[in-house]
């Protein structure tokens, strides 16, 4: 029953357009829907791996091959694409379990990184200690 589920949750989201792709999750077995946004950019939908979470030293790498973990520019850019589509951010809430998802900036030798998080209606981005665990979503490279 919940493959059927997820089956017919991928084929809303291709048929309304917010999936580009699928990418499956070997960890945990889990389709990742994708969505291209207005700048070309491709972003997951929903975490990487799911509740397990990553400290940022293995969050940087996590990504599968041909993605990348954000930089705290590319969550700021997403801000911009707030104006222009106001469901974004309920988009990223709302097909995951995690509202913190790691940047994949950090500041010089100190032991912390961003992580950045919807709040209200944007993106924002704090320094953090690098060896908490949080969740990571990946954005396609750049071709």
């Amino acid at each position: 029953m919940n493959r059927i589920k997820i089956v017919l949750i991928l084929f809303w989201f291709v048929g309304i357009g917010l999936a580009e792709e699928v990418v499956k999750d070997p960890k945990t077995g889990r389709n990742i829907p994708t969505k291209k946004m207005a700048d070309g950019s491709v972003w997951f939908m929903r975490e990487w791996s799911g509740n397990q979470g990553f400290k940022w030293e293995h969050a940087v790498n996590a990504c599968p091959s041909g993605w990348h973990l954000p930089s705290k520019k590319e969550w700021l850019k997403l801000n911009e694409l707030l104006k222009e589509d106001g469901r974004l951010i309920e988009e990223f809430r709302a097909f995951g379990n995690s509202r913190h998802w790691w940047s994949s900036s950090r500041y010089g030798r100190r032991f912390v990184a961003d992580l950045c998080s919807a709040e209200g209606d944007k993106f924002v981005c704090n320094e953090t200690d690098i060896s908490e665990p949080y969740s990571i979503r990946c954005v396609k490279n750049k071709e």
